[in-house]
């Protein structure tokens, strides 16, 4: 059974956190990945704390621009090995980062776990 997250709420108010946590880490690197509506990928690894059970996230929330027609998205990423991807390609869009992580994965034969859910901020 892999990663998967626990959150507080996922219709976040503006000026509000978004917190919860990702259980099921032991053994992992854990990165926490936010993709946003205009499809770019941002790490948050700064907001992880660790914890014996779980990597825990308390990330504030902040309303910017016209209504938010899609949500946001936020990803764990756990693997066993280091992975490159996350800091090398920080703030591209999705389609490039996940196919740069991919390629890594492939080339150094990595076994890659991930967790997804979907948010949204008023």
């Amino acid at each position: 059974f892999g990663m998967y997250f626990r959150v507080a709420e996922r219709e976040i108010i503006s000026g509000n956190f978004l917190s919860g946590e990702i259980l099921n880490t032991t053994g992992m690197q854990i990165h926490l990945l936010l993709i946003d509506d205009d499809g770019l990928v941002q790490s948050l690894d700064s907001f992880l704390k660790f914890t014996r059970s779980a990597a825990v996230f308390e990330i504030p929330m902040t309303f910017q621009g016209g209504p938010i027609v899609t949500q946001q998205l936020l990803m764990a990423v756990g693997s066993i090995g280091r992975l490159d991807t996350i800091k090398a390609m920080n703030g591209t869009p999705a389609q490039d980062f996940f196919t740069a992580l991919q390629d890594e994965q492939s080339a150094r034969a990595l076994d890659i776990d991930m967790s997804m859910i979907a948010f949204s901020v008023k």
